[in-house]
């Protein structure tokens, strides 16, 4: 999970850039770098010849890009503010835009104290930053105490404000059994309700259950796959077979000798639950190459227009162990939030494919909660 991490160093950056580029010139730029790090050259970070000037722009995206930390971003910062009003390097250091960049970091927990002339930070806050940032990824494969994991989360969540309108949650998991789907329920409408959607929970998870069993389902048939046809996976002759037999393992087992296989083999797949001021998106990613015939399939299930879907199988297939229904019914809760023009998304890659949908937030709050 990521709360102030990734995230909240690019925006930093963005503004800083922003600032430094409306503020200082180059040498103005680079002498103040050097006092964050004393071994900094601007004209050998850039690539520019020693003789030459370095456009401030130039000069704050380099900048900004050196110090990867964000602590040695705010001590730039810092030491933009001790010199403005001093001349140096042939004009007066004016500092524009420095209020709003302060109010930024506010939200970020960073407050300027006018008597030190420092940034000093909250250590509750900067304790649950480093409680988050080690749950990347939230690793769910082995079996831990989920109750006392959801309660640090729920004991730590209440020290991040960021996360009313920002964060980013990567799940990774074999699938998902009883407990598994209780904590990721749990874990879901915490979140939501970091950010005043928690009416929207039964929606909004209804989708992630039903994107992340269709994942682990397709983990499952290429294991069972690759056991019947070997190395080979010849899908495009036997496919019905195949199926046929798939269908028949889950009937008479259910997923039990699967989910073995997938523990076995170490194939799991991501869930990657993200929300930021304007949506929440969850996107599940599996591992795996897709054959064609597969892709066929999915996209007829997803109504998607890039592919010509009349070659595929119909939305009547016998053969869907289910997922199809479930892609539907994330197909109806996205058109009750309006989103009804290919609601989920689906990318293929050679050895990977992401599947997900977007929600968009003022589409969220506009409708009255309830089940789609």
């Amino acid at each position: 999970m990521q709360t102030s991490g990734g995230e909240s160093v690019k925006d930093i950056k963005r503004h800083l850039t922003r600032l430094i580029s409306l503020s200082l010139n180059g040498d103005q730029a680079n002498y103040i770098a050097e006092q964050v790090d004393s071994t900094f050259n601007l004209h050998r970070e850039s690539g520019f010849r020693e003789s030459m000037s370095v456009p401030a722009q130039v000069a704050a995206e380099t900048i900004v890009e050196y110090f990867t930390k964000e602590e040695d971003l705010i001590r730039y910062f810092e030491h933009m503010l001790d010199r403005e009003g001093v001349f140096l390097f042939n004009s007066t250091i004016s500092l524009k835009g420095s209020e709003k960049f302060m109010e930024l970091l506010a939200k970020k927990r960073w407050i300027f104290d006018r008597d030190l002339r420092q940034f000093l930070r909250d250590p509750f806050y900067q304790e649950s930053i480093n409680f988050f940032n080690s749950l990347s990824p939230l690793d769910l494969r082995q079996d831990i105490d989920l109750d006392a994991m959801i309660h640090k989360i729920q004991q730590h969540g209440e020290n991040i404000h960021e996360m009313d309108l920002e964060w980013s949650i990567v799940i990774r998991l074999y699938g998902l059994d009883r407990k598994r789907d209780e904590f990721l329920r749990r874990l879901v409408e915490f979140l939501l309700s970091k950010q005043k959607l928690e009416a929207h929970t039964f929606n909004i998870y209804t989708c992630l259950k039903e994107v992340a069993t269709n994942a682990g389902k397709a983990n499952y048939k290429h294991l069972f796959t690759r056991s019947i046809l070997g190395d080979s996976e010849d899908m495009e002759s036997g496919y019905r077979d195949v199926l046929e037999q798939f269908k028949k393992e889950i009937e008479d087992n259910g997923d039990a000798n699967l989910l073995k296989m997938a523990q076995d083999e170490d194939l799991y797949f991501d869930i990657v639950f993200k929300s930021n001021a304007g949506s929440v998106s969850i996107w599940v990613c599996n591992y795996i190459p897709i054959s064609r015939v597969e892709k066929q399939r999915l996209v007829t299930r997803l109504r998607l227009n890039h592919f010509d879907t009349g070659s595929a199988f119909d939305q009547g297939d016998q053969l869907m162990e289910g997922a199809g229904l479930g892609l539907n019914l994330i197909m109806k809760i996205m058109a009750a939030y309006g989103e009804s023009t290919e609601p989920i998304k689906a990318v293929f890659y050679p050895d990977s494919t992401k599947i997900g949908f977007v929600l968009d937030r003022q589409k969220v709050l506009a409708r009255k909660p309830g089940p789609g």
